[in-house]
């Protein structure tokens, strides 16, 4: 094949990888229910880093999502993730608002946000080993990417972090997922009774469990 030929060839395949999940996507995403088409919709025309391409990946050609290392479809509203490996059944999760802003979003609204939500979310982090290197049951957990402003602690066997705000201090349980996970059941519960001190504590919480 003559030089420029590969080139023409190489451009034409370039093309096609950044603009072809447009196309196909927003082609199918009228089949989809109202939840997964707006969040498909938003995905696939996100310019502003509003929506999470590390854990979340689509495959343009096959029209695929994944989340960790499994494969994400919609089955109305609801999200089905199905094992790779098929050493396990696939997974059905109910769909909703809170969900959706969990997997989708680099920077979820917590106010759309059950504990059920929440629930659902660790399942499907643990199940998809979204929490390990490349993805890998056998592998590490990924490092973690954590703002400056942020007060860490590097010791294992230290449970409590601290962060400070302007108006109080917050402590977020980080040790393990499930401390993680239960704080935050606890402090979305008291949000939904009218306690809305605990929204930069959420947003802590949630960015330690996708980077956990």
């Amino acid at each position: 094949m003559a030089k420029n030929s590969l080139s023409s060839l190489l451009d034409e395949v370039i093309h096609k990888q950044r603009h072809g999940r447009n196309h196909l996507y927003l082609g199918q995403k009228d089949q989809f229910d109202k939840i997964p088409r707006e969040y498909v919709k938003g995905f696939i025309r996100d310019t502003e880093n509003r929506f999470d391409t590390h854990y979340l990946t689509y495959e343009p050609v096959l029209g695929k999502f994944h989340y960790g290392n499994s494969e994400m479809d919609f089955k109305g509203n609801d999200i089905f993730i199905k094992d790779k490996n098929k050493k396990v059944e696939d997974r059905i999760y109910k769909g909703t608002y809170g969900l959706y802003e969990f997997l989708f979003k680099n920077k979820p609204n917590e106010s759309l946000m059950t504990p059920e939500d929440l629930n659902n979310y660790r399942n499907i982090i643990l199940s998809t080993n979204a929490q390990k290197r490349n993805f890998d049951a056998n592998a590490q957990k990924a490092g973690n990417r954590v703002p400056q402003t942020k007060q860490r602690q590097q010791r294992l066997g230290k449970e409590l972090q601290m962060q400070y705000t302007n108006k109080l201090k917050e402590y977020v349980y980080w040790d393990d997922c499930n401390k993680l996970v239960e704080r935050l059941r606890l402090i979305i519960s008291s949000q939904y009774a009218g306690n809305n001190s605990h929204a930069n504590e959420i947003k802590s919480i949630i960015e330690e469990l996708k980077e956990e």
